[in-house]
């Protein structure tokens, strides 16, 4: 005999809450109807239908569930979000000391469904440009933690030029005056500039960009 499941609307299991209980008839030699539960995360507002026996079972009613499938449609992004984690939380990865020892933490993105909702967007947007294993993920400062906040994608060509080691360069804006500045995608997320298009000006491959000129100082 089946177990009896008691599931009312407004119920909260783990992260999800029930908003709706419906019935579905299914066909064939022996038909016979199913009652689903229609719940939704909490915390990012995905809805799902649910059987009694796997809500009570705890699987899939918190939020990480929510991610999942999604890490298959872009293995290149999964990969991108598995590798930051990997920095931030192993003690024993090989760069420990630049990341995980430093205290930079990556608990914004604990789960990967928030690294998908937050950053997915932006991240197709360059990949379509340039090709997804070509893009990289950036912390405009290199001293702060992996959150939406302080994340951007640029050509991963360009991500050595942003470390805690970045020389100073000269930036000359569109007036005439200057200024001096030790970040270029910092400078280029503030001023509306793609970090590209300032790492190109910084190595000689451009003469400015939206009116600015940047020169390296050695």
């Amino acid at each position: 005999m089946h177990p009896f499941y008691v599931i009312s609307i407004g119920d909260v299991m783990g992260d999800y809450k029930c908003v709706d209980i419906i019935k579905k008839r299914h066909t064939g030699k022996y038909p016979y109807i199913s009652k689903y539960y229609v719940m939704e995360c909490q915390k990012c507002g995905r809805r799902k239908e649910m059987l009694g026996a796997t809500i009570y079972r705890s699987a899939g009613i918190f939020h990480k569930s929510c991610g999942k499938g999604l890490k298959t449609l872009d293995p290149v992004f999964y990969d991108r979000w598995q590798a930051m984690r990997t920095r931030t939380t192993n003690p024993n990865y090989e760069h420990a000391d630049r990341y995980v020892n430093r205290g930079i933490n990556s608990e914004a993105f604990k789960n990967f469904i928030d690294f998908y909702d937050a950053m997915y967007d932006s991240y197709l947007e360059l990949a379509n440009k340039i090709g997804s294993h070509n893009v990289s993920l950036e912390r405009k400062d290199v001293n702060g933690n992996y959150d939406p906040d302080n994340c951007i994608w640029i050509p991963k060509q360009d991500q050595p030029k942003n470390t805690s080691r970045t020389v100073k360069f000269k930036a000359i804006y569109p007036d005439g005056h200057t200024e001096i500045h030790k970040n270029a995608t910092d400078f280029a997320i503030s001023h509306g500039i793609h970090p590209a298009a300032v790492s190109d000006c910084l190595n000689g491959r451009s003469k400015s960009a939206k009116g600015y000129k940047f020169e390296r100082i050695e």
